[in-house]
């Protein structure tokens, strides 16, 4: 697409259409930027829901509170997580009772009560009471960790239908570039040079323009442009009655 719109603005600039060329370069840019918009969210999205794993957290060894970075957590640590404080990682219940705000992982706002052997999970807020938590998973792979992979995962891998348009690329731009130019070279040399030149470089603009191709159930591509060509009405009913019924409007038959 890239290489088809800067081929059409080259080719408007070369025909004295600034404006059209000016057009073309500003919707492609507009377009770019929205794209990558879209994209700095998600990527925004991803460092905010790793921010809910704390700084530090306070496990218990041999009797004794010790501070460690999440990163270093183990299989098998004893979590001690006081009212207020973040979990740093997966873990299950040791000893106590409270309500876990999880509402930056599931939406839920209504806290839920956990209880001794109940699973807990990375980023949830510990409500009412100390809890001692057995840690179950490492900070690089509790709940938090695998919703970031997977979706980084599904950003990067295309769909069905993206893939058919690439496939349908492939050959066809290259084959829109090369009958442009046809058209182009053969009309300057059999007709008017300047009309032929800018109906081969409209054909490159219209292909620059095309953001998705959509194909129906039959594997036929249309101009997405259905119209009604003939209305055939049975037992007394009209035309507009067919075309109510047809079109779900809610006209009685």
């Amino acid at each position: 697409m890239g290489t088809l719109m800067t081929i059409a603005a080259v080719g408007a600039v070369i025909l004295g259409e600034v404006a059209e060329a000016a057009m073309l370069a500003f919707s492609y840019s507009i377009s770019e930027g929205l794209e990558e918009y879209s994209l700095a969210r998600i990527r925004r999205g991803l460092r905010a829901l790793l921010s809910l794993v704390p700084d530090q957290a306070t496990v218990l060894r041999d009797g004794q509170q010790v501070t460690l970075d999440p990163a270093d957590l183990k299989t098998g640590d004893v979590l001690l997580v006081r009212p207020g404080e973040r979990l740093a990682t997966d873990g299950t219940i040791r000893t106590g009772r409270t309500a876990l705000d999880v509402s930056a992982l599931t939406g839920e706002f209504v806290p839920v009560e956990a209880d001794e052997g109940d699973a807990v999970f990375a980023g949830s807020i510990n409500g009412t009471r100390a809890i001692e938590v057995t840690v179950t998973a490492t900070a690089a792979d509790n709940s938090l960790a695998r919703i970031v992979r997977i979706v980084e995962a599904e950003q990067s891998r295309k769909g069905a239908a993206q893939r058919l348009a690439d496939t349908i690329a492939k050959p066809l731009v290259p084959g829109i570039v090369i009958l442009a130019a046809v058209i182009a070279l053969t009309g300057s040399i059999f007709g008017e040079p300047r009309t032929w030149i800018d109906k081969g470089g409209a054909a490159l603009e219209a292909m620059g323009r095309i953001r998705a191709v959509a194909l129906d159930k039959t594997g036929t591509l249309t101009r997405n442009q259905p119209a009604v060509v003939q209305v055939s009405s049975l037992d007394g009913h009209s035309r507009e009655q067919v075309l109510a019924v047809a079109g779900r409007t809610g006209v009685p038959q």
